[in-house]
């Protein structure tokens, strides 16, 4: 790597891919995974000959485990519907893994325009989208949609940079939406959906 490459290489949406060809999100969610797990990344390269990315984690123990167990207990759903939109495949196949991880029905799609006909053919109990997709629809544009239709849906859009957003950033973003910032972890991912399902049962009740 150049060293301008070097200073960048864990800033989100950054690549040297041609446009179209890479999310510039792999080395910055990992980065953000291993921050948030008290580890850490370093990056040995030599231009011209290669580069080598170091992974550092903190030796698990047994509390750390039972911790994970009570946590997984805690997020896992009920088979509830979620549609999931991203464009990404890594991404939207970490996510896809999670969210059925935690007991959760997930349908997946690579587009606002693509989620829309799912949600009309088949019942979905939360949005999960990211703010930037391909097509006529992006991930808030999609929401106002379905909002629309569905004014009690639960939303969750997620964006690892809200100035790369269409439609100028935040501003068009529904009150009801949950923002989500990328990279996100697993806890963060199934600590969101599980409270939002929580505060949507407690809506129920107390109407």
């Amino acid at each position: 790597m150049a060293n301008e490459v070097l200073a960048r290489a864990f800033e989100p949406f950054f690549t040297t891919k041609a446009f179209g060809d890479g999310s510039g999100l792999g080395l910055s969610t990992v980065y953000g995974f291993a921050e948030q797990s008290g580890g850490g990344v370093s990056i040995d390269t030599q231009l011209g000959k290669g580069t080598t990315i170091n992974l550092f984690l903190p030796q698990a123990d047994e509390m750390v485990g039972e911790e994970r167990s009570t946590l997984s207990i805690e997020t896992e759903g009920k088979n509830e519907s979620i549609l999931l939109v991203e464009d990404n495949a890594d991404v939207r196949a970490f996510a896809a893994a999670v969210l059925d991880n935690l007991n959760y029905t997930v349908i997946e799609a690579e587009s606002g325009d693509d989620a829309l006909v799912m949600f009309e053919k088949m019942p979905i109990d939360l949005l999960f989208s990211d703010v930037l997709l391909p097509g006529s629809l992006n991930g808030k544009a999609l929401a106002r949609t379905i909002l629309a239709r569905d004014p009690t849906l639960p939303v969750v859009l997620a964006s690892g940079n809200w100035d790369l957003a269409n439609s100028g950033g935040t501003s068009d973003v529904p009150e009801q939406a949950i923002v989500l910032q990328k990279p996100y972890t697993a806890t963060q991912l199934g600590a969101i959906i599980q409270k939002l399902f929580s505060e949507q049962i407690a809506g129920r009740v107390g109407s």
